[in-house]
């Protein structure tokens, strides 16, 4: 008997093991990380996942969204042209409102979208929005992450998009973090957002995929590309795309394969009517909350039990993050975190345009 208890379990162990942060993969639009024994901590305001699905026991989890930072550290001293075989630089160009310059208005509607989309001038540096001091900004987000992740406080980071100014201040934040999370192998990922959609660089090439399933602890993390266009088509099904299909396919396999796991949806824009409609026609999934970055403030509603989220930014007063802790009971936590920077809150606060 004890012969065969011991071959039983000789058999059974090869089977199970242990993926750390470093086991990430990428593979068609799907990435995967395991678990981490992560540590309560407390937050503000509160939201159980309900749903009349099976319960199922899930692990703790901590994650944190930053966006808008509009990260700055070169002049846009080039406006681009795409259309010549060699670049160039046109003065004329560099004007307070570029999308009125003359040469623009003659232009036809298309020839006019895809030269604005490659010509960045300068940031008004009298804006709300601080972009002389967006490096340090992301330097203290960055460093107040690590020692989260040090404290097994922090499972993952998401960028909700205007990470930067422009695609050409790209290099500069990709080693940032390749110099930070990559070191203490922190996973992050990034949603497309309209500023890195502009300038000289081929931004599908530098970001990858921009629409993409992340799986961790028993949660369902979906990446969308709503930049543009609209998720679900208009005209359906004579106008559905690669991401349309893409997503039908993963919420069916959610809900057949994945029952009781949490859903969370992340995007630059707000979901519009026709996603919100459109996943509410899959009656087996626990979706928790809809996340989006494009506004420069924090709001919280919540609809139909579940959550609508817009992500604060880093760059405009109160220069804060999301920070978001789901405890062993279920219960989500979402909380504002300013960063430890009062003079350059004291500065954004002074920056503020007050709204009549």
């Amino acid at each position: 008997m004890k012969k065969i208890l011991i071959a039983l379990i000789i058999a059974i162990i090869p089977q199970i093991s242990y993926a750390g942060v470093e086991d990430l993969f990428n593979k068609k639009n799907f990435k995967s990380e395991y678990n981490r024994k992560l540590s309560n901590t407390k937050t503000s305001s509160e939201k159980r996942a309900a749903s009349s699905l099976k319960k199922i026991t899930k692990p703790e989890l901590n994650f944190s969204l930053a966006g808008n930072i509009n990260l700055y550290y070169k002049k846009e001293d080039q406006v681009f042209y795409p259309f010549m075989e060699n670049t160039q630089q046109y003065d004329f160009f560099k004007v307070n409102d570029f999308a009125q310059n003359p040469f623009i208005q003659a232009l036809d509607k298309q020839a006019q979208d895809m030269l604005l989309r490659y010509t960045v001038k300068e940031p008004n540096l009298n804006s709300e929005i601080l972009y002389k001091e967006s490096q340090l900004l992301l330097q203290d987000y960055i460093q107040a992450q690590i020692d989260e992740f040090k404290q097994n406080k922090l499972d993952l980071v998401f960028f909700t998009g205007n990470q930067v100014y422009s695609n050409n201040q790209i290099d500069y934040f990709y080693s940032s973090l390749t110099d930070t999370f990559g070191k203490y192998q922190i996973p992050h990922y990034e949603v497309l957002g309209a500023n890195e959609a502009r300038g000289q660089n081929d931004i599908k090439k530098e970001m990858g995929d921009l629409h993409y399933l992340l799986q961790t602890k028993k949660t369902n993390f979906i990446i969308l590309n709503n930049l543009l266009k609209g998720v679900i088509p208009k005209n359906l099904p004579y106008e559905a795309d690669e991401q349309y299909i893409w997503l039908k396919k993963v919420l069916s396999k959610l809900e057949k394969e994945n029952i009781g796991e949490d859903l969370i949806i992340i995007s630059y824009k707000e979901p519009d009517e026709a996603l919100i409609k459109f996943i509410s026609t899959f009656n087996h999934l626990n979706l928790v909350a809809f996340i989006y970055g494009e506004n420069y403030d924090y709001k919280e509603q919540e609809l139909n039990n579940i959550l609508f989220i817009s992500a604060p930014s880093l760059s405009k007063y109160p220069c804060s993050y999301l920070k978001v802790n789901r405890d062993l009971n279920g219960i989500y936590n979402f909380k504002e975190i300013k960063l430890n920077l009062p003079g350059i809150q004291e500065l954004a606060k002074s920056k503020l345009v007050v709204k009549e």
